[in-house]
């Protein structure tokens, strides 16, 4: 398999064992870890991305990465509020 796959795999399996920590168990440091440890991926694949296309193809997934994330952050808040 083809590296930038598995570093998209990687990404999503990141971020779905910090989403499961954060819906069972309400650990909201886990998300914010994962958004974290993102936003060093993206800080270090971007000034590639004008050399590599599979460089802003990471740094997207991983950009989406930080979204879900900070969605669930979101919601989660919502939920603890109500």
């Amino acid at each position: 398999i083809d590296p930038q796959i598995w570093t998209i795999i990687a990404i999503v399996a990141g971020l779905a064992v910090a989403l499961g920590l954060a819906l069972r168990r309400r650990a909201i440091a886990a998300p914010l870890v994962v958004v974290w440890a993102y936003a060093g991926i993206i800080i270090k694949r971007l000034p590639q991305s004008q050399t590599e296309g599979q460089a802003i193809v990471i740094a997207a997934a991983a950009a989406i990465g930080i979204i879900l994330a900070a969605i669930l952050l979101g919601v989660l808040r919502m939920k603890k509020r109500s």
